[in-house]
């Protein structure tokens, strides 16, 4: 047997009507109050608060502002901060020097080497006796990570050759390589740092990149030189000119 809906008694509906009544009537009261509240500001006279002979610009005197005689106060509450002492060059720790491979000679073939340099300069701090560079070299369509590279110094006509093999700094030069010319190409970044032996004559020299390649038995080797001016020149025994340009 299904229950009886409720039947709601006349009290509720009087109820009901009252509130509705109610919230009527506080709505007209808020509408009336804003639109005299409107009608007020829009009729108001504000002419008789200002003066209509004032600039709009700001008040400024016409001979400009003195400068204050007193000193600008320091604020208690903030430290004086310690000058910090400008760093000093550091001269090339030993263990950094690149090592000399005397049994290195010039390959005889023409394998393609991609290599530059993005820096280098001679170290002031060892008395300019250091040449600091810094680059990549790899071979065309090989493995950078198997190969190792030799920054070469030769005298200016090619009489002797000096191999220096360099340090490998992988993602050193932050720069993306053309996957299509080998893999493994960040490896291809080193860093070199060639102390002037006593062994340098007084002359001018130039710089180039010897790539060696070994994947298991097969080796291959691959030589680029550097633009000129990377060209150095050795006098008494130290580094004086970098790229045609004296150094101090």
């Amino acid at each position: 047997m299904e229950p009886r809906p409720r039947k709601r008694s006349p009290a509720t509906f009087r109820r009901k009507r009252s509130a509705l009544a109610w919230f009527v009537l506080c709505l007209l009261i808020l509408g009336a109050a804003g639109w005299g509240f409107r009608q007020f500001v829009i009729q108001f006279n504000f002419e008789s608060y200002t003066d209509s002979s004032a600039p709009l610009a700001p008040f400024l005197p016409a001979d400009g502002y003195a400068e204050s005689s007193y000193p600008p106060r320091a604020d208690p509450y903030l430290s004086t901060p310690t000058p910090q002492p400008l760093l000093a060059p550091t001269p090339i720790p030993i263990e950094r020097l690149a090592m000399l491979n005397p049994r290195l000679q010039m390959p005889s073939n023409a394998n393609v080497v991609y290599c530059g340099l993005i820096s280098c300069a001679s170290s002031s701090a060892d008395n300019n006796l250091v040449l600091c560079a810094r680059g990549w070299g790899y071979l065309e369509g090989l493995d950078a990570a198997k190969s190792k590279v030799y920054l070469v110094v030769s005298t200016l006509y090619g009489d002797t050759h000096r191999f220096y093999l360099a340090t490998r700094e992988a993602g050193s030069t932050n720069i993306i390589h053309d996957p299509k010319t080998g893999t493994n190409l960040d490896q291809a970044d080193f860093s070199a740092y060639i102390r002037i032996e006593s062994t340098y004559i007084e002359s001018d020299y130039r710089l180039g990149v010897m790539v060696v390649n070994q994947d298991g038995k097969n080796q291959t080797q691959g030589y680029a030189r550097l633009d000129p001016q990377y060209n150095f020149t050795v006098q008494a025994g130290r580094i004086t000119a970098l790229g045609g340009v004296s150094v101090s």
